[in-house]
């Protein structure tokens, strides 16, 4: 029974090391060009992962706009991004263009659009 008891102990305390020293793969973030020319983030589903693809936005911030949009419900349009301490005009302009309310990229991302554009509506 001894010898069974350390046998258990000897594998849980080898099974604890392997796992303490082994690392996570790297977050790989996408942003170039060619990538954010087709990249959309949908604002009320996606995560925070999402968000920091987008340029100027890091993981803080991408945590706090996901942080806004649970407690205070879902985003109403674009421009209510700006909701989230952290996202001033500037931000927000800076985004917006990849920024959508439908699952289709091709579909209008804004208020501001859907003005210039009506015929895609």
């Amino acid at each position: 029974m001894t010898v069974l008891l350390f046998g258990l102990l000897l594998w849980l305390a080898v099974e604890w090391i392997v796992v303490a020293t082994r690392r996570p793969d790297p977050l790989w973030l996408q942003r170039g060009p060619e990538f954010q020319a087709s990249f959309r983030v949908h604002i009320n589903e996606s995560i925070w992962v999402d968000w920091m693809q987008l340029e100027g936005i890091g993981p803080s911030l991408a945590q706090r706009i996901i942080a806004e949009r649970n407690i205070h419900g879902p985003f109403s349009s674009i421009e209510d991004v700006g909701r989230v301490p952290g996202i001033g005009p500037a931000t927000l302009d800076r985004i917006r263009p990849w920024l959508t309310m439908d699952h289709d990229a091709n579909t209008i991302r804004s208020a501001d659009d859907a003005r210039q554009r009506p015929s895609e509506q």
